[in-house]
């Protein structure tokens, strides 16, 4: 009877663990490593793991498809994950686009902010989802002032970074 109690009582387990373990995306964490971040964080269904720290990382941006945008700020973009992210639409003469920047209070502590109004070149990684498809910026330009965000392999630059490290 004992043994049958037992298995019940893993089976339940394992009933309640499966739904929390079957879901998309990954932590949002901003230790180094793999699931760091939006940017390491970020798009529909993922956890920014960004790695848009979201556990994204490098999974989501892909050296294959880095392209470079100029347009004009919109509006702010759609939050992705738990923590704050950055993300801006931008008007290309093409379409709009949406762009993730990464964790705000790396964005923040670089001094860089962008309004509605205002021309940018970005540099990233365009990213297929069937939400549709945004750009992971590695590099952001506007006003002589330029924004870098990820390496070559699209690592966040923030990457072992803590929110109140300064840099």
């Amino acid at each position: 009877m004992s043994i049958i109690k037992t298995l019940l009582a893993i089976t339940l387990c394992l009933l309640f663990a499966l739904p929390a373990l079957a879901q998309p995306g990954g932590g949002q964490g901003v230790g180094p490593g793999p699931g760091q971040g939006p940017g390491g964080g970020m798009g529909p269904g993922q956890g920014p793991g960004m790695g848009p720290g979201g556990g994204r990382g490098p999974m989501m941006y892909n050296p294959q498809t880095v392209t470079t945008i100029k347009g004009v700020v919109e509006s702010p973009g759609p939050q992705m994950g738990r923590m704050q992210h950055v993300s801006w639409v931008v008007k290309t003469d093409k379409d709009k686009v949406t762009v993730h920047l990464g964790p705000a209070w790396y964005v923040n502590q670089q001094q860089f902010s962008l309004k509605p109004g205002d021309t940018v070149e970005v540099t990233g990684s365009m990213v297929e989802r069937a939400g549709g498809s945004f750009l992971v910026a590695k590099e952001v330009k506007a006003g002589g002032k330029t924004l870098k965000l990820r390496d070559d392999q699209g690592l966040p630059v923030w990457r072992g970074q803590g929110r109140q490290q300064s840099r």
